[in-house]
């Protein structure tokens, strides 16, 4: 990363991207419930309600307005409690549209597709693009750099393969810190393989970070001889108790291992080997420390050796 570029210059660089391809730009806090041209009933709601409603009627003029009431009252509410699920039928709707119900004039009711995105005419979708949109929910508290509405509908977050899928000739570009590569969530599977990849070794080659470097510690973990035939006997009964939930064996274990590795003797000898080996090297460089424990516990008590 070049000196004095900072993550707002990123940002604003992507939406002056963005711009240029058609998008419309908006800034999070001003289309937020307390913003001056607000778009969102509260900090929990994800959609642009408005656009949506908008979207639909000139999506669909052969509808009636009740109609697309009802298509947006699916689209905003949860049919299920299972995430990949509501992915899922969320995706169904983006690509085949909402399925729904009419009344004919002859009185007869059919059915009919209500359609969220136009895939023939892209220029007759609403293209958004809004930085620094802050969702709450409960106790978390999220704010995405930049988030890519279509039609009031957020696709750039959680529906980013499902777009992908929906326009095979986009590109996809991502920036990100922290790459992912599990079965369920994969980074490359939905951006394609890293057109560059600034690592640690090229920040230290551009001075942004100084090296790093690893030299092992061992700790010995040491138990008394009458405390062995007790872990024992936790050890067996964790095996042996299949009733007990997957969770609390988990949590049992943990606590367990914890209490041997924050020992007040090993902590005695870490909390040494800490103090003497910083020491001894900041005698020959300025510097600083950073010590990382199991559980606060174990922080408190290293603290207080």
């Amino acid at each position: 990363m070049m000196a004095g570029l900072v993550e707002s210059d990123v940002e604003d660089a992507a939406l002056a991207w963005l711009s240029g391809l058609g998008y419309a730009v908006q800034h999070g806090p001003d289309i937020g419930p307390e913003g001056t041209a607000p778009e969102r009933g509260s900090y929990d709601e994800v959609l642009l309600p408005g656009r949506l409603r908008k979207a639909l009627a000139r999506l669909n003029p052969h509808l009636p307005a009740e109609t697309l009431e009802d298509v947006l009252r699916k689209v905003r509410q949860s049919e299920t409690p299972s995430l990949i699920e509501e992915n899922r039928r969320l995706h169904r709707y983006l690509i085949e549209g909402v399925l729904v119900e009419v009344v004919r004039e002859d009185g007869s009711i059919g059915g009919d597709t209500a359609r969220l995105i136009d895939f023939d005419n892209i220029d007759a979708n609403d293209w958004l693009a809004v930085n620094q949109l802050t969702v709450i929910e409960g106790q978390n508290n999220r704010r995405p750099d930049v988030v890519l509405f279509v039609n009031g509908l957020p696709v750039a977050v959680g529906f980013a393969k499902y777009l992908r899928d929906a326009l095979p000739n986009a590109s996809f570009i991502g920036f990100t810190g922290t790459p992912i590569e599990k079965e369920d969530v994969n980074t490359p599977a939905v951006f394609g393989h890293y057109i560059d990849v600034y690592d640690i070794n090229r920040g230290v080659e551009d001075g942004a970070t100084v090296p790093i470097c690893y030299e092992s510690r061992l700790a010995r973990i040491e138990l008394d001889e009458d405390e062995k035939p007790a872990l024992d006997d936790e050890v067996a009964e964790l095996t042996e108790d299949e009733a007990e939930g997957e969770q609390e064996r988990l949590k049992r274990r943990w606590a367990n291992v914890e209490a041997v590795v924050g020992a007040e003797t090993r902590l005695r000898l870490v909390a040494r080997d800490l103090v003497e080996h910083f020491e001894s090297r900041v005698a020959g460089m300025d510097g600083k420390a950073m010590i990382v424990c199991m559980s606060r516990r174990i922080c408190v008590a290293l603290h207080g050796e």
